[in-house]
């Protein structure tokens, strides 16, 4: 999970052609900087991320996702999506989880995304790849 949420958080500033520090990379996975270094350096061994010198301040280091990395995460989107289902399918049989879970539910209702973390057109994952992220 920490994996994939580092590879999305990455992948949008892709998007916005935008560069996270590794500041705001640790506040958006919810890590502490030292674990995000860590985490950013495994994938970037195994040719997921790459880093970069800021051109504007060069104490600061940008993370890009690579093209593998991009590869990885598409490949994963659908059994993230499949979890985040089930999850929320068992929060909603307890009483307790109930409002949460529709709280969430609405806010992707009205986003027009469906049900949360669930695209209307995402396939359902065939199995779990050994080679998948962690």
């Amino acid at each position: 999970m920490r994996e994939f949420s580092l590879l999305n958080v990455l992948s949008r500033q892709i998007e916005r052609g935008d560069h996270l520090h590794m500041k705001q990379v640790a506040d958006a996975v919810v890590l502490s900087q030292s674990a995000t270094t860590r985490l950013v350096t495994r994938l970037e061994e195994r040719g997921l991320l790459s880093r970069a010198l800021c051109d504007k301040d060069r104490r600061g280091i940008y993370t890009d996702v690579t093209p593998a990395g991009l590869k990885l995460l598409e490949a994963a989107r659908p059994t993230n999506q499949t979890a985040l289902h089930e999850a929320l399918d068992e929060a909603r049989r307890d009483a307790h989880l109930q409002p949460l879970v529709a709280a969430l539910e609405s806010c992707y209702v009205q986003g027009g995304t469906g049900r949360p973390g669930l695209s209307p057109s995402a396939p359902a994952p065939s199995g779990r790849d050994p080679g998948a992220l962690q």
